[in-house]
């Protein structure tokens, strides 16, 4: 093989790399934007807080709203609904969630059903 023979082969695989790395750039741009005619924002889960081995509590958002709810004891139980902040991150719904749930846990350690 000639030295020309080896620039055309060194040539081709830079090619090809850049190829490559222009293909993989082009689908990371495309591919957020063709997802988001099938993705519903309607409805979404937030954020799940494990308060034990049985009883969890959910933070989804529906329509703007968020709602709470707490499964895994005798009844699930609904929370209530809130329009959150623009600025607060779910980081800070699971501090929320747990001083919630402090409010509403008895001495004995149970939920109390305040329902109005």
């Amino acid at each position: 093989m000639t030295l020309s023979s080896w620039m055309q082969y060194a040539a081709s695989f830079v090619l090809v790399i850049a190829l490559i790395f222009l293909l993989r750039f082009v689908i990371g741009y495309i591919q957020p934007r063709l997802g988001k005619r099938h993705q519903s924002s309607q409805l979404g889960l937030v954020e799940t807080l494990a308060l034990d081995s049985k009883r969890r509590l959910i933070l989804f958002r529906c329509h703007g709203r968020n709602g709470l709810i707490l499964t895994g004891g005798e009844t699930d139980l609904f929370l209530g609904c809130f329009r959150p902040d623009r600025t607060t991150r779910p980081s800070h719904y699971r501090i929320w969630l747990s001083q919630l749930y402090r409010e509403q846990t008895s001495d004995s350690g149970t939920i109390q059903n305040n329902q109005q």
